[in-house]
């Protein structure tokens, strides 16, 4: 496929262990039961599957339930605040209507993103950037999706979360992930520490591609949907330096197989599921 044989891969440059020099190390807890090469888990927008998305419920909740991290969407509303939410638009995860991007802050302050799940989360509100790290700050690793709807707003986007994760001290826990390489690009000349994350999908490669050509490979760590993953793939990427941390991944049996193929983290809506596995894998 494209992706096997991509220059994209060849003209990266070629670094080390990837959690050594990304400082990625095992802090929390139950790490050290998994095995130092196991996987770090991530939990998808928090526990989806116990939780309202994207909510302090549900990142709590991953993280309570063992996960080594989270991930989660962040978007800019009209009044320039970063919240945390995956769509364009409120009405599947809220009681309300309209695109984040014309509601102020105070609008979606307004709305009840937990009762569409389950009424005991009524009350549940979208998070800012800033208290959902707060929430998780007890995390070895927050990976930070940045959605860019708007081209124009790139910067803004980029700019803004930045600053608010310098602020907190957690830049070397933070890693931003894109599907538009060039807000990732945007933030890594805004500081060099930045760790940044490509996003892949099978279906939208042209971004890759475009960014490839502009010659821009300073990614630290490609996201790879996880039926992209075989062999070739991983060893494509580890000869050049990449880690990968892929998604979403909620099946036992593929658990076991990016455990095997030697990822470095996984995305999952069931974070106790896969530290389950994953300790079986380790024994």
């Amino acid at each position: 496929s494209f992706l096997h044989n991509s220059p994209f891969f060849a003209s990266a440059p070629t670094s080390g262990s990837w959690r050594e020099s990304r400082g990625l190390s095992r802090t929390r807890p139950h790490s050290s039961a998994l095995g130092g090469l196991q996987p770090l888990i991530l939990g998808h927008k928090g526990a989806p599957q116990v939780a309202p998305e994207n909510t302090l419920a549900s990142l709590r909740v991953a993280l309570e339930l063992g996960a080594d991290g989270v991930e989660f969407d962040v978007r800019p509303c009209r009044s320039g605040e970063l919240v945390v939410i995956h769509d364009e638009s409120v009405d599947r995860t809220t009681n309300g209507r309209g695109r984040v991007s014309s509601l102020s802050l105070s609008q979606l302050k307004a709305l009840d993103a937990g009762s569409w799940f389950h009424p005991r989360f009524e009350g549940e509100r979208i998070p800012t950037l800033e208290v959902a790290l707060e929430v998780a700050s007890s995390a070895s690793l927050i990976d930070i999706e940045l959605k860019v709807d708007v081209r124009r707003r790139r910067a803004h986007i980029g700019r803004r979360a930045l600053g608010i994760v310098a602020e907190r001290g957690l830049l070397d826990r933070v890693l931003f992930s894109s599907f538009d390489p060039f807000v990732l690009w945007h933030l890594r000349h805004l500081d060099p520490r930045v760790r940044t994350g490509l996003l892949l999908a099978p279906r939208r490669q042209a971004a890759w591609m475009r960014a490839w050509r502009m010659g821009e490979t300073s990614f630290d760590v490609l996201c790879p949907h996880h039926q992209m993953l075989n062999p070739e793939f991983v060893g494509r990427a580890r000869a050049n330096g990449y880690g990968l941390l892929v998604w979403t991944i909620s099946e036992p049996a593929e658990m076991r197989r990016l455990a095997q193929l030697g990822i470095d983290g996984l995305i999952t809506d069931r974070p106790d599921l896969a530290l389950r596995v994953l300790r079986e894998e380790a024994s």
